[in-house]
């Protein structure tokens, strides 16, 4: 299933991004796996536990939130965005 969250971007962002988790969480008690993709990455680090970067079509890295932060920033309270950016950098310094 994927579930593509750019409707949340409109009036009551609130009300829907309650909804959108509530629909997420019924879905992984399930056992169903929902796909988010999305450039919020505040929300993703809401709504998921696992995730994948990728970056011009191509998959940097993935696995769960917490151990990534921990490797790539070496800190569990680093965001997401701090972790995407630091992978990015690397990446355009590597080529």
């Amino acid at each position: 299933m994927s579930l593509c969250p750019g409707w949340t971007q409109k009036p009551n962002l609130y009300l829907k991004e309650f909804i959108f988790k509530r629909e997420v969480e019924k879905l992984v008690k399930i056992g169903v796996s929902a796909l988010i993709s999305s450039h919020i990455l505040d929300m993703v680090e809401k709504f998921c536990t696992k995730i994948g970067i990728i970056h011009e079509g191509r998959l940097l890295l993935e696995g769960p939130i917490e151990k990534i932060k921990e490797v790539i920033i070496d800190r569990q309270d680093a965001t997401l965005e701090e972790v995407f950016l630091k992978i990015i950098r690397e990446e355009e310094f590597s080529e």
